[in-house]
């Protein structure tokens, strides 16, 4: 790859080493059929103007196996958002058994509610329109949803 910058300018650094700087970075999408373990090593030949070449350090990249992170299974499937006079929550597990705390942007407990048969309900008429936030726990799970009250 090569990259040219015609008439770039850049100023004498002069002993200072934040004038005259300039930096480039690059992104490369490898080709398809490379083997686990295959390393490719790669460096820089820096020209400016006339002068000899600066060589940038060897960088070396391996091909490893591909990284993932198991997925969790969330909580929550369905939930209302923004809430008018109640909140409802259905949790993904029936059975599961689920607590919620909800707390207004002071940090101030506004309600809890456990869960029945799947669901929980908040009832939300009496409060202000805003933000809260709600904290779901179910054994050693935790999920936190923002809610909006309108």
């Amino acid at each position: 790859m090569t990259v040219v910058f015609n008439n770039i300018d850049l100023p004498p650094s002069n002993g200072s080493e934040t004038v005259g700087n300039g930096f480039v970075t690059y992104r490369v999408k490898p080709t398809a059929g490379f083997d686990v373990g295959t390393e490719i090593q790669d460096a820089a030949e820096i020209y400016f103007d006339f002068n000899p070449a600066i060589i940038t350090p060897t960088w070396n990249t391996k091909f490893v196996e591909q990284l993932s992170v198991p997925r969790k299974e969330k909580l929550i499937q369905f939930y209302t958002n923004p809430v008018t006079d109640v909140f409802e929550l259905t949790l993904t597990n029936n059975n599961a058994m689920a607590t919620a705390a909800v707390y207004d942007l002071t940090g101030s407990l506004l309600a809890t509610a456990k869960s029945k048969d799947g669901k929980l309900l908040v009832d939300t008429q009496n409060w202000s329109s805003g933000i809260y936030l709600l904290k779901l726990q179910s054994g050693e799970e935790i999920e936190h949803i923002k809610l909006l009250k309108r």
